[in-house]
Formats: C-alpha cells, sequence, structure tokens
C-alpha cells in the first residue's frame, strides 16, 4: 500500500526546514499500524488540571517559536487589521462532520453572541487546502472553540492570549493538545461532562476495552452544556 500525506502537511514540514521520510517497516502486512499488547497499559495521569501545571508534553521551548513559524504563512499586518485595537471580539467555531460533531453547536453561537453581543462569530468545517487558510484562520481569532481533534494542532499558529476551548464527548478524554495551545502563548480551556475526573472515566474504558474508547471517540454528536461553555468563555 503507499502511504500519502495531505499536501498541507508537507507544505508545513518543509516550510519548518524538515523533510517527510516514511520507514513502514513497523507495519503489519496489512498497512496497518500494530497497537500496543493488551497488557502493555499506557497510563499518563491527568496532569494538566494539576496546580501548577506541569508540562508532560513539551512542544515548544518559548512561543516565540511558534510566532515565527506563523509569519511564514500569516503577515503580522494582516492580524493587526483583523482583530485588536478596537475591533469586534472574533469568535471562531470548528464543526466537525461526523465523529465529535457539536449537535448544539448553534445554540451555543446564540448565547455568546448575547453575552457578547460585539462579537464576530464565524463557523467552519476547517476543510481548508493550505497551511496558510489554515494559520489564517487561527491567527485572525481571539477565542477558539471546537471538539477535540487534529484541526486542533493549528493551534500552533494563534497569537499572544487566544482562548482555545476543547469540547469532549462523554467517556473520551485526551488532553494532548492543551500544552500545545499554552506553550503557543494561548489560554486553554476545557468542557467536559461534570460529575466525574474526565480522565478516570475515560481511562476506565480504555482499560475495559480499548475499542470501546475508540469508538467513544469516533462515535456521532454530543451537546456540551451550553451555560458552562459561555460562562468558562467569558472567565478565561
Amino acid at each position: 500500500k503507499t502511504f500519502s500525506l495531505p499536501p498541507w502537511i508537507k507544505e508545513l514540514v518543509k516550510a519548518m526546514g524538515c523533510k517527510v521520510e516514511h520507514n513502514m517497516g513497523g507495519l503489519l502486512k496489512n498497512g496497518t499500524a500494530p497497537f500496543l499488547p493488551a497488557d502493555d497499559i499506557q497510563h499518563i495521569p491527568n496532569l494538566y488540571l494539576l496546580r501548577p501545571r506541569l508540562d508532560y508534553f513539551k512542544y515548544l521551548d518559548h512561543p516565540d517559536h511558534a510566532h515565527m513559524l506563523r509569519r511564514l504563512f500569516v503577515d503580522d499586518n494582516l492580524i493587526a487589521d483583523s482583530k485588536g485595537n478596537g475591533r469586534p471580539y472574533q469568535i471562531g467555531f470548528i464543526q466537525r462532520e461526523g465523529a465529535r460533531r457539536i449537535d448544539n453547536l448553534e445554540r451555543i453561537s446564540q448565547w455568546l453572541k448575547k453575552d457578547i453581543p460585539e462579537a464576530n462569530i464565524t463557523i467552519t468545517d476547517f476543510q481548508f487546502d493550505t497551511v496558510k487558510e489554515q494559520a489564517t484562520w487561527f491567527a485572525t481569532k481571539d477565542v477558539i472553540i471546537g471538539a477535540h481533534g487534529a484541526a486542533m494542532t493549528n493551534s500552533l499558529f494563534i497569537t499572544a492570549g487566544t482562548i482555545v476551548m476543547q469540547l469532549y464527548p462523554p467517556g473520551y478524554f485526551l488532553p494532548t493538545l492543551e500544552p500545545l495551545i499554552e506553550q503557543s502563548g494561548g489560554v486553554a480551556i476545557q468542557w467536559y461532562e461534570k460529575g466525574v475526573n474526565p480522565y478516570i472515566k475515560s481511562h476506565e474504558i480504555n482499560i475495559r476495552n480499548h475499542t470501546e474508547f475508540e469508538e467513544l471517540g469516533q462515535s456521532g454528536g454530543f451537546s456540551p452544556d451550553a451555560n458552562d461553555v459561555v460562562a468558562q468563555v467569558k472567565c478565561a
């Protein structure tokens, strides 16, 4: 089988001065990567929820490194013309299709507009073709809200102080990108089902049945509490 990366990933890798090499030796005959043995359990506690913060995922040594990369794709003048300096607050929603779709996104958007009437709210499915388009979308927002997923890796392109809120469906919790948001100079906040530590619940499911855990992440839509989402954004 031929393994190919999306063009935007190749573009980003090239911009970083790197190159892509494929080592397919670790794949099984059907072209898939082997999973961890059932008795080999990776246990990563949710250190993100602890205070003081512990950077258990190290993406960057300094936010300036992320900003330097962003400037390869997005001019600072374009950002200055888009937000800040008395301009309307820019709030962006990312709506996934299928897995982890936010079923009540319209309701959340309406509540935010009611509480922050001067805000300019946009919704995207994030189906962009180039790194420049992706970087520009992230760089020109004051607040970004969306379900946890690959699109959130573009938090690398945010400007300092940008609020990025990841929404997690019940039973599925992978706080791997919050450190990237903070190390890029942003403010990371989360929504997850209240009442239990989200990591403990998802970890128990993962240990009992990894397939079930993966299916939770790939299942259909979910509806975060709109009032809670709005309150967290306002407090951030």
